[in-house]
């Protein structure tokens, strides 16, 4: 699948999901943002049926991208080429949902956003998807080769880092490589899921500019998207750039 190129800077709204299916989400009409915010783009954070995120991205007719979690099917080794999905230099089919692009370990273009990804959580089983520290710090290392000459606007990972990860849990500890991504890379926005805020009020946290750089506007907003989120990046040199909507549930 072509990625699609980068349009002029200008508002793009992003419907976020992760770990949690809304069903309404499915149905065309089924929860009106209305017409001001109707999203440009899907991003999936994992942990969630590849059917469902399909639906989802069909409903609103928006492109997808996505990351996988650690209860999904292993998607490594999969490399898109101009011929289709290739797996061991064999044609194969990719088992992730249909028409989405795959940002784990990479760095996409849909939407007239820069999406930089990183699927997976702390190794705390023999499941797919799980890493150690060691692990996953090589996995985000190739998504900052990638995003070294145009950056990235969000980052979408399946585990949280610091901001938002609980105290004593293991299983939804913060990832280092997210931590280090977040600071290298410094987007306008971080979505994540796999920490479930159980009724709780969702996690969200506004990482304070680095005053070093030129950019007025280089603050993080760090935003739980379990169930779904809304949110809005705006142009280079705006502050805020990014800005949550809809909290969702």
């Amino acid at each position: 699948m072509e990625q699609q190129r980068r349009k002029a800077p200008g508002p793009v709204t992003i419907l976020a999901i992760a770990d949690e299916e809304r069903p309404a989400l499915t149905i065309p009409g089924g929860v009106d943002f209305g017409p001001d915010d109707r999203p440009d783009v899907l991003l999936s954070a994992g942990d969630l049926d590849f059917a469902y995120v399909t639906a989802v991205a069909d409903a609103f007719d928006v492109p997808c991208v996505m990351v996988p979690g650690n209860h999904d099917p292993s998607l490594e080794g999969f490399t898109l080429s101009p011929a289709g999905w290739v797996r061991a230099g064999r044609h194969d089919t990719w088992p992730g949902p249909e028409g989405a692009w795959a940002a784990d370990r990479d760095v996409v273009e849909v939407a007239g956003l820069r999406i930089a990804g990183l699927g997976g959580c702390g190794r705390y089983s023999s499941g797919p998807n799980q890493w150690t520290d060691a692990q996953a710090m090589r996995r985000a290392r190739r998504v900052l080769r990638k995003a070294r000459r145009k950056g990235a606007d969000v980052l979408l990972t399946h585990a949280p880092g610091t901001p938002g990860a609980p105290a004593d849990d293991d299983v939804h500890r913060a990832l280092p490589a997210v931590d280090m991504l977040v600071d290298k890379l410094r987007p306008a926005l971080h979505l994540h899921g796999h920490v479930h805020p159980h009724g709780a009020e969702r996690c969200v946290t506004a990482l304070p500019a680095d005053d070093g750089r030129d950019d007025p506007g280089t603050g993080t907003l760090v935003v739980n998207t379990v169930g779904w989120t809304l949110t809005r990046i705006h142009p280079p040199r705006t502050a805020p750039r990014a800005e949550l909507i809809l909290k969702g549930r």
